[in-house]
């Protein structure tokens, strides 16, 4: 092949890249639009949605067990979980696990005796959970825990702790007990075309799994 044919040639393929990569750009943005719709506005969304809740155990079907783990990230709901488990007497002791001036005040604040919070300060990832509450005296990977988590990482949860070896694993989120509740009862709530919280939710549950997965 001469010189010059070899230079129209690379001539020619420069020319075309504009336009491949505004094709690339809106393909993706199509893309990208139809999954925004498909997990916000319809049951695809909510099976994603559900998929993540596989594994967690509703408040009324918990066990008692030695003590409760509240995963640091949510000050709040978990917190709130915990409270409610400890005073229905499932379990004697609340460790938290990362997070703990927040969620302390919390627990305090609801009238929880600081004589049953014991304080694991060591997680820096929701990885690092299973393995730095070891350091709370009497807790073992035989030890049996109620693990309160919430905005779609139960299984998340779940899976962690049973891979770091624990037997005995209940995750309880106030999230989960929420949706059954709404499934069961469709005329309290009004059903919105779209649901943005799910959207947030999901992407961010999604993207949890790829980061242990590629990054732990």
């Amino acid at each position: 092949m001469a010189i010059s044919e070899r230079l129209a040639r690379a001539k020619a393929f420069l020319l075309k890249i504009p336009r491949l990569i505004l094709t690339i750009y809106v393909a993706g943005t199509l893309v990208a639009i139809a999954l925004i719709f498909a997990i916000g506005a319809t049951p695809f969304g909510r099976w994603l949605e559900a998929e993540q809740r596989v594994g967690c155990t509703t408040f009324d079907n918990l066990r008692a067990a030695d003590a409760i783990v509240i995963l640091g990230g949510d000050p709040g709901s978990r917190a709130l979980a915990a409270m409610k488990a400890f005073r229905a007497g499932k379990a004697p002791l609340i460790i938290i696990s990362a997070d703990e001036y927040r969620i302390s005040d919390s627990l305090r604040a609801g009238g929880i005796p600081d004589s049953a919070v014991k304080i694991d300060p060591l997680p820096q990832r929701t990885i690092d959970h299973p393995e730095t509450i070891l350091q709370i005296p009497g807790i073992t990977r035989q030890s049996s825990l109620i693990v309160t988590s919430s905005h779609l990482q139960e299984r998340r949860a779940k899976f962690l702790f049973e891979r770091a070896g624990y037997s005995d694993v209940q995750v309880f989120s106030l999230e989960n007990d929420f949706e059954i509740f709404r499934r069961e009862n469709p005329d309290k709530f009004k059903s919105a075309l779209f649901d943005g919280q799910r959207l947030c939710n999901v992407c961010y549950a999604y993207l949890a799994w790829l980061k242990y997965y590629i990054v732990d």
